[in-house]
């Protein structure tokens, strides 16, 4: 891997300390120690401003919650080579992430789905959604649990800039997995108009074009091993159903684009693929730094 592919700056883990963060936890961990970075643990307490303006508790709280976050987290970490951080914030949960992901110069952020806790509604809510349209690092929602590096990675391509970024994000941090390409022909937005004379021509476009994009976004020729996926119909009916079929363990879905896949964006498609994927799914915003 070249300099320009590895990631840089640490790697930023959101927990809510439930044992169902362990996995996030776990998987960055893992990260960390396979790239060479370093790991900030980010525990958020959800707090109005009126409480912190009309009740000076909080602050009481916030240092418990600190000294209790370290104890879980060393516990949790146990013999791991790595080092970590704790940090804990009180606000509004995206913006905390988002300014503390900034601040820290962070390259990826990490979170857990825990479903029925209060900061796992959240980040699978409006948290996430808020998250990547304003955070300049790629998320990473985190659902099975880890047992070693990603092996079998999925991006899902419009062939936006968006999608560009997600390619190299995922070069960046799955560069030794196999990769698989994916397209969906939603003839119902307008991407390509079905050929009734030769129904397999907008397909066979759609490979080609991905293994354009692949030479275009990366300066190299496809690789004979990379395989491309193209399906007609609607991403959120058919990706689900591939990934459940397939042998991926990571899912990448790039924001930002005018236009199909993701296109249609954060609102929609790319939350109802964090609803309906079982895997673990990176989504990785147009402006994501490096």
């Amino acid at each position: 891997m070249t300099d320009a592919l590895k990631p840089n700056g640490p790697i930023l883990l959101v927990t809510d300390l439930s044992p169902r963060c362990d996995r996030a936890l776990d998987r960055a961990a893992l990260l960390a120690h396979q790239h060479g970075l370093d790991l900030i643990a980010l525990h958020v307490i959800q707090t109005a401003w009126l409480d912190k303006v009309a009740k000076p508790a909080w602050r009481a709280r916030e240092q418990d919650q600190q000294a209790q976050a370290q104890k879980r987290l060393a516990q949790d970490l146990g013999a791991q080579p790595i080092d970590i951080k704790v940090m804990v914030q009180s606000g509004d949960p995206a913006e905390v992430i988002d300014q503390v992901a900034r601040e820290q110069g962070c390259s990826l952020i990490v979170s857990g789905t825990a479903r029925d806790e209060t900061l796992g509604r959240v980040l699978l809510g409006g948290t996430v959604q808020r998250l990547t349209q304003r955070a300049t690092q790629p998320v990473l929602v985190v659902r099975k649990r880890p047992f070693k590096a990603y092996e079998h990675v999925l991006l899902a391509t419009d062939f936006s800039a968006g999608s560009a970024q997600a390619l190299s994000t995922a070069r960046q941090f799955c560069g030794h997995g196999s990769l698989t390409l994916y397209h969906a022909l939603d003839e119902v937005a307008g991407i390509y108009a079905l050929d009734q004379a030769d129904s397999d021509a907008p397909i066979d476009r759609a490979r080609q074009s991905l293994l354009d994009f692949y030479r275009a976004n990366t300066g190299e020729r496809a690789p004979d091993h990379l395989e491309v996926i193209v399906q007609a119909g609607r991403a959120e009916t058919c990706l689900p159903e591939l990934c459940e079929q397939g042998p991926f363990d990571l899912v990448v879905l790039g924001t930002g684009g005018s236009a199909g896949l993701v296109g249609r964006a954060m609102g929609s498609v790319a939350q109802s693929l964090l609803a309906e994927l079982r895997g673990d799914v990176m989504v990785v915003p147009a402006q994501a730094s490096h």
